[in-house]
């Protein structure tokens, strides 16, 4: 498997990460309870980044970095899979057309449908 080298700016030594593929498939996010539709946009083995329109400030994402969410994934192939995820970046963006959260999620003990997933992309 192929790996990409990361330098952390506030470390001297590098840490190893995971290759990433692109993808484009819907997801929905789970935060208490508050369903919200986005997108994957890319992904790895152990993780995903992810972008949810949220449209309007007031309908702001309510979580925080390190905290556990779930995440429903929609495959190409149509089946659900659930995912249970810690956040490892959070960014808000306002645009003209609404909101946009985006985030860098770590998937805690993929399970195997999600790793098939990323094999076969």
């Amino acid at each position: 498997m192929k790996k990409q080298m990361e330098r952390n700016i506030y470390q001297e030594e590098t840490a190893e990460r995971p290759a990433r593929k692109s993808a484009q498939f819907p997801i929905t996010l789970i935060v208490g309870d508050n369903r919200y539709a986005g997108n994957i946009m890319n992904i790895s083995v152990n993780g995903v980044a992810i972008f949810v329109d949220t449209h309007f400030p007031e309908k702001t994402i309510d979580c925080k970095k390190r905290e556990i969410l779930t995440l429903e994934v929609q495959s190409p192939l149509g089946k659900l899979i659930k995912l249970k995820c810690r956040i490892i970046w959070l960014r808000f963006q306002q645009y003209s057309e609404g909101l946009t959260t985006s985030m860098g999620m770590e998937i805690i003990d993929p399970p195997e449908d999600f790793i098939n997933l990323f094999k076969n992309l």
